[in-house]
């Protein structure tokens, strides 16, 4: 049986504007009736009102004194308000910098730190949580001035042409010292990116669910703006929860169903999910993560197309993508061939020289979507390149036969046990492979005597026994003895990271304590 196919919009149907705000415009003209954006059970805006709506936030920002290449903060969760902070900030010129409502009061000064921004846009409350206090501090220690979200100020002045070669979003990654660095962005590869994403699994005028965290590229360019460009209507949803994004695609009659595996794995392990009515879901997709051959299938099973594809906030957005008919051995097994727009090669880490077909080594890229620079970091800046100009991704990877890409884990996330490299990716797989299990997550911890060994954090299917010695067993007919975990243990819901992919510093952590 062949897998559902999925047509991709034509390349050349899709409008190309070197600005955000140039589609916002686009929009209003063309199709003025259409929900652009909806906060789930709340607020919603028409693409034609959208352009006064973001005008009047962009008059808020003079008032206050924010010029081109500023950082302009924002507290809130994905809504309406952030989405609104976002175009009326690149469209001046400025920077837009989304801030975790997760974090904590020392996380949030770190990233401060760096960032500078001149405002905040902030709720008081979200959920439970009252962010009064801990924006006093924040105001106060920074002297950044606090404006409340929603505030618009009518504004006569004609409006700025950015550049769009200039960065227009700031977004936060940890580096391997753990400590916060400011990616940015282009506006002209954030719309570029969003114009190919678009084109492999876009839809004209489709609804799509967005409960990723604003301070994800993902919330804003992945979902925000391969939206825009195709004239999309957003859901936004405050957070993630199965019950309420099932709901959500329900009621708004989402088109398409995506989101990092984990995610979509707790919708999986919701029953709510196989009641639902999934009837306007065009297609389905994930990224950020591997997906386990278990889950894929079940997904398959629900006669959508199915999508992976690969890239990182350095990238801005996706560099591989699968076909449009791909199965479930090219979805769990690779993430695509390269776009035409981007140049991918599998390199020697050190050397930068190209590997063969088959050979593990790091992936690295050329595109309209690499990073401008590290925001205060010219250093950084520089070692992120290689002398011809290929960003080093510290992602690992392996060219296939057919074109396509194999995604083998991080340089970082390797670990040596009685001298022996072991990719934690590889293991995993093979302990997906097994039956009864969902999703496995394998992290090093120190031994006396091998230096490291590995630690399996094992979901099963629910229901499903687990038993660790038979999880050992069973592994001894397809990996090496060194690569079979030291522990295995049984873990019903991963931490996950607000952006929806497994916490391996939280797991760290636990692997820590575990006795061995």
């Amino acid at each position: 049986m062949s897998a559902p196919t999925w047509s991709p919009i034509p390349r050349q149907d899709i409008p190309v504007f070197d600005t955000v705000m140039a589609y916002v415009d686009h929009w209003a003209a063309s199709a003025p009736s259409r929900v652009a954006v909806t906060d789930f059970g709340g607020d919603s805006i028409t693409y034609g009102a959208l352009p006064s709506a973001v005008r009047r936030i962009r008059g808020t920002l003079r008032q206050h004194g924010v010029r081109p290449g500023d950082v302009v903060a924002t507290l809130a969760p994905p809504s309406l308000d952030h989405w609104l902070t976002f175009l009326a900030t690149v469209d001046m010129g400025a920077i837009w910098l989304g801030l975790n409502p997760r974090y904590r009061l020392d996380e949030w000064r770190s990233v401060l730190q760096v960032a500078a921004p001149r405002v905040l846009f902030a709720r008081d409350q979200i959920g439970e949580r009252d962010y009064r206090a801990d924006i006093d501090s924040l105001t106060g220690e920074f002297g950044v001035e606090r404006v409340p979200l929603g505030s618009g100020t009518d504004a006569d002045d004609p409006p700025d042409s950015p550049d769009p070669r200039e960065p227009g979003l700031l977004v936060f990654t940890s580096g391997s010292t753990g400590q916060p660095k400011g990616v940015l962005l282009a506006q002209a590869g954030l719309v570029a990116c969003a114009r190919i994403q678009a084109h492999h699994y876009g839809q004209w005028g489709g609804v799509v669910l967005n409960p990723l965290p604003i301070n994800h590229v993902g919330c804003i360019v992945d979902i925000g703006l391969t939206s825009l460009v195709v004239g999309a209507t957003q859901v936004f949803l405050e957070e993630f929860s199965p019950g309420t994004y099932i709901r959500a695609i329900e009621e708004a009659n989402a088109t398409l169903l995506g989101g990092v595996p984990a995610m979509l794995l707790y919708l999986m392990t919701d029953p709510g999910f196989w009641n639902a009515d999934l009837s306007s879901v065009q297609r389905i997709l994930w990224s950020g993560g591997a997906m386990p051959r278990t889950g894929a299938e079940v997904l398959a099973s629900l006669g959508k197309p199915l999508h992976n594809f690969y890239g990182m906030t350095e990238t801005t957005g996706s560099v591989t993508y699968t076909p449009p008919d791909a199965g479930v051995d090219q979805v769990v097994g690779t993430v695509g061939i390269p776009d035409p727009d981007w140049q991918v090669r599998i390199a020697d880490p050190e050397s930068g020289t190209e590997l063969a077909v088959g050979t593990v080594g790091e992936i690295q890229v050329r595109g309209p979507g690499v990073l401008h620079s590290y925001l205060g970091d010219p250093q950084a800046t520089a070692d992120a390149f290689t002398v011809d100009g290929y960003l080093k991704t510290a992602d690992l990877g392996v060219s296939n036969a057919d074109g396509s890409i194999s995604l083998a884990g991080r340089l970082r996330q390797v670990f040596k046990t009685g001298g022996y490299n072991v990719f934690p990716r590889q293991v995993e797989e093979a302990i997906e492979a097994l039956p009864g299990v969902i999703m496995a997550s394998v992290v090093a911890r120190k031994h006396d005597v091998l230096g490291e060994v590995g630690i399996a954090f094992v979901t099963p299917i629910p229901g499903a026994p687990f038993d660790e010695e038979a999880l050992r067993t069973a592994l001894k007919g397809s990996l090496a003895s060194y690569k079979i975990p030291k522990r295995f243990i049984q873990l019903d819901e991963p931490p996950l990271l607000a952006a929806g992919k497994v916490d391996r510093a939280t797991l760290e952590s636990l692997a820590a304590e575990i006795p061995l």
